[in-house]
């Protein structure tokens, strides 16, 4: 009885739902609908409801960018054609960000952490996607009040970028061996000065966050942070010796250190801080030891992100992927 009875008003609450998706009109509330059932996990079930609804979108031009930025997102991962050309009614003839949007946007997008920290113009092997970085940290944490924590999830992307390009096609492996150490003492020795640029970056941007966090609570999370960014940098690390001695790993092998290179792990740690929730003892032997919870998160990023690069991949002649 107790079954029938949870079956029925599940079938009813589902019934509610796709209601609600044939029926709202207004393009932004439809899209943080959507959204919302994603990061429920209840998405399955309206798998055929959604894809009807998505397939008579298109960008409104009255959106906000946040909409816009929703919109781009869902789209894009259910296979739907929709050019980045959407955000061109956000940007100045100069290609910026307009300044009427919100605060931390301008805060951002004004470039000038990008342009002092200098990847641009010196690290030309590196892909430069500071927007798209924060349009997707926009994406995940959009709530107005965590602003800092979308700027300094954006830098920390931006950062890996470099890294994950420094590490995959450009640095010599003695070179990434010394980066690696480099980051593991957490001192600046003997790098070659595009590597310094990568290192500083790191640096300051640790210390801020540290910096951040010291104003509000009296927990010390450096010793956390840099374990982090040395077991990413080791993890690539790993990667590139893979690839430069032609070795194939078995999947369990790959599998364990990819979850790491592909920076998810480390993001939650830092989105987590970035938030300024309150840090025990417990959360931090929580964030030193791991979760199941960020296990298997890690491991859908990895794959998804395989998936999407594996031709990139041989096309390197990279055969770990």
């Amino acid at each position: 009885m107790m079954y029938e009875f949870h079956a029925t008003r599940l079938e009813g609450l589902k019934q509610d739902v796709k209601n609600l998706l044939t029926s709202t009109k207004d393009r932004s509330v439809l899209m943080k609908l959507i959204d919302s059932m994603q990061r429920l996990g209840v998405d399955y079930h309206f798998e055929k409801e959604i894809e009807e609804v998505l397939g008579t979108q298109h960008p409104d031009v009255t959106s906000d960018l946040y909409t816009t930025a929703l919109h781009f997102r869902i789209l894009r991962e259910r296979g739907f054609p929709i050019s980045p050309d959407v955000f061109d009614k956000f940007r100045s003839s100069d290609g910026r960000f307009m300044d009427s949007f919100s605060r931390d946007v301008e805060g951002l997008l004004s470039f000038r952490w990008w342009r002092d920290l200098g990847f641009k113009d010196n690290l030309k092997f590196s892909r430069d996607r500071l927007v798209e970085n924060y349009l997707w940290a926009m994406g995940t944490i959009f709530e107005p009040p965590l602003s800092k924590c979308r700027i300094g999830l954006t830098k920390y992307v931006c950062i890996i970028t470099a890294i994950d390009d420094m590490y995959d096609v450009y640095g010599l492996l003695d070179e990434l061996e010394c980066f690696a150490a480099s980051v593991n003492r957490w001192e600046m020795e003997n790098l070659p000065d595009y590597m310094e640029i990568c290192y500083v970056a790191i640096l300051n941007f640790v210390n801020e966050m540290v910096c951040d966090v010291s104003k509000h609570q009296d927990s010390n999370i450096l010793p956390y942070i840099k374990e982090e960014w040395a077991n990413l940098c080791r993890s690539h690390l790993i990667e590139a010796r893979w690839f430069r001695s032609g070795y194939i790993p078995t999947v369990n092998e790959y599998l364990e250190n990819s979850c790491i290179s592909v920076g998810a792990y480390a993001a939650a740690i830092h989105a987590y801080i970035l938030q300024r929730f309150t840090l025990t003892e417990s959360t931090l032997h929580c964030l030193k030891n791991g979760s199941e919870l960020l296990y298997w998160s890690s491991l859908i990023a990895r794959l998804s992100d395989d998936l999407a690069t594996w031709e990139e991949h041989l096309d390197r002649e990279d055969q770990c992927s």
